[in-house]
């Protein structure tokens, strides 16, 4: 099918949307100063989908072999972003400073004179980024700010008993925003046509959710809210569209570094070494691959949608970039004190800390698992999702032998109840629902995936981790974790067996081990990444450029255009063109 073909389809989707066009705010797309600095156009889409190809684990396979196309990318990514498509979403930052960046060891200052917004935080991810991102609501909330999370109807409780605003995007739980067999994601074989076309459909309904969650005036009859900025996950696709169109500032806040670095690869990417490339090279090469790759199969969606409903202009091609190339705040919320900051990263990208996600507040163990503490003394946690697990009748077997002929003592989640083969094993004990708050002090090693909610609750407890990595960004972290001397290298799932497994937990128990992830935990521990993350948000505004000339409590929106120093909030300009002071032509967005 034909790119024009697929628009052509959209068209009866979009067409039906509710809103007037006349009652929007200006859009974004007449204030284009230049013609935008785009990438140059690729000159082979044969390999599209074998450049990036997303594997089971929902990694990218990245093939750095692929000959002259490799190169034009490279070209196009290496563009310094001298000028910006469009005037700045973002507000003016402070300029850069002169001495060496130290912000590995240091706080962000919290900023003074911080105006009140409304913010909407446009979350797409698994359950802890969502849990992470709802931390960070409610931080935003103590400052004074309302925040409204618009995400998946599976989060919703979540979102509730933290007492902010939620707005659905989807009610669909395998939504093909975060799924990975949807057909919307690159590389794998495409599902029935009709699964894929129901897909196209749950994701047009999601954007217009989106749009929606930052228009929509809510419950709150006498303050009507309208999105005075954006907090999003990287993959909330629409974020970047809906800010422009507001002419209101995006920040990017992850679990999961998505800024291109020589450092490393993309946390998601499978690298296919070549020979002829340096390895900081393909690191850097990586996050462009993987950002070309998810735009790709949502690109005619979202391009439409741009056009249709927004009313702004068409999505450059490299569109994957953009956030790069606007110097759009990031936040990543993981630790210095396990992953250095990149040097060649920009100011605009911070690392705010783990996000302490709260457990219950109390809790009383059974007779049985006091008994078995008692008996068995620092056991090791097996934190894994059985469902996971590709050979569980291997896995089982391994454990029972390290237990009975090791003398290993084990706690296992809940999952592992209802596995057959565990009968009889010697010090192992299948957990109920345990907060893992109270379990940690009463552990000595970690097995786990490489979850970051895993890693972040173990470092904290100063525990060892050893890593059995399946999908997406776990070998990534599991190898960070080797690399930080807190753990042996990731053990394979195809290669799991007793005698490995034994080995790596004694390792774990190294003393020079146990020093260095304790050392590592002291540091995390002092660390508050709620507040750093809200603070890192706050540090990209000039409040005082941003406060109305006349209320001082509101964010401006509009300024007068014979008198642009004066600027005014929506608040101010409704009562001067209520009492006919001003004229609506008399404004223009203040941005």
């Amino acid at each position: 099918m034909s790119s024009k073909q697929e628009l052509t389809r959209f068209e009866d989707d979009f067409s039906g949307n509710d809103f007037d066009a006349d009652e929007l705010p200006p859009t974004y797309s007449s204030l284009f100063t230049e013609a935008p600095l785009t990438s140059p156009t690729f000159s082979n889409n044969q390999n599209q989908h074998t450049l990036a190809a997303l594997e089971d684990s929902g990694r990218f396979s990245i093939d750095l072999s692929a000959g002259s196309r490799t190169s034009v990318i490279f070209q196009g990514f290496s563009i310094p972003a001298q000028r910006p498509h469009m005037i700045d979403i973002v507000t003016t930052p402070k300029s850069k400073p002169e001495v060496e960046d130290n912000r590995d060891h240091m706080e962000t200052p919290p900023a003074t004179n911080v105006i009140g917004l409304d913010i909407v935080l446009m979350l797409v991810g698994s359950r802890d980024d969502v849990k992470s991102c709802i931390s960070i609501g409610q931080g935003l909330c103590r400052h004074g700010h309302r925040v409204r999370v618009a995400t998946h109807s599976i989060f919703s409780t979540l979102v509730r008993k933290a007492g902010l605003e939620f707005f659905s995007v989807s009610s669909d739980p395998d939504h093909p925003m975060a799924k990975l067999d949807s057909g919307l994601m690159p590389g794998l074989i495409s599902p029935k046509k009709s699964e894929a076309m129901k897909n196209s459909k749950i994701l047009i309904d999601s954007l217009k959710s989106c749009w929606i969650a930052c228009t929509h005036p809510g419950l709150w009859k006498d303050k009507p809210f309208l999105a005075d900025a954006i907090v999003a996950t990287p993959l909330a696709h629409v974020h970047l569209h809906c800010a422009e169109r507001l002419s209101i500032p995006l920040h990017i806040m992850s679990t999961t570094p998505w800024t291109p670095t020589r450092q490393f690869a993309h946390p998601l990417a499978h690298v296919q070494a070549d020979s002829e490339m340096n390895r900081e090279t393909q690191n850097y090469l990586s996050y462009l691959l993987i950002e070309e790759s998810l735009l790709h199969e949502v690109y005619h969606v979202i391009d439409h949608f741009r056009q249709a409903v927004l009313g702004l202009q068409r999505l450059p091609v490299g569109g994957g970039s953009l956030l790069r190339q606007l110097n759009i705040p990031h936040t990543y919320l993981c630790s210095s004190a396990l992953i250095q900051r990149p040097t060649d990263w920009e100011d605009m990208i911070d690392l705010s800390g783990y996000i302490l996600l709260e457990g219950q507040s109390s809790y009383t163990p059974s007779e049985e698992l006091v008994r078995f503490l008692e008996s068995t003394p620092a056991p090791i946690f097996v934190s894994l999702d059985v469902t996971l697990l590709g050979n569980l009748e291997n896995f089982v077997r391994c454990l029972k032998e390290a237990s009975n002929k090791y003398g290993l003592a084990f706690l296992l989640p809940s999952g592992f109840r209802l596995v057959s083969g565990l009968s009889g094993a010697l010090n192992i004990f299948v957990l109920e629902n345990v907060p893992i708050e109270w379990l940690m002090p009463k552990v000595s090693v970690l097995f786990t995936h490489g979850d970051t909610a895993t890693i972040s609750m173990g470092l904290r407890h100063g525990k060892p981790m050893v890593s059995l990595p399946l999908l997406r960004d776990q070998p990534f972290w599991s190898s960070v974790i080797h690399n930080a001397c807190i753990g042996p290298a990731p053990i394979q799932e195809k290669d799991f067996s007793t005698e490995p497994f034994v080995d790596a937990v004694r390792h774990c128990l190294r003393p020079e081990v146990r020093e260095a992830v304790q050392h590592i935990g002291e540091q995390i521990r002092l660390e508050n990444g709620v507040e750093s993350a809200v603070n890192s948000f706050h540090r990209h505004f000039n409040w005082d450029e941003l406060q109305c000339s006349i209320t001082k409590a509101d964010p401006a929106v509009y300024r007068l255009r014979e008198k642009p120093t004066i600027k005014l909030s929506t608040v101010a300009a409704a009562v001067l063109m209520r009492s006919k002071a001003i004229r609506r032509s008399e404004l223009e967005l203040y941005v």
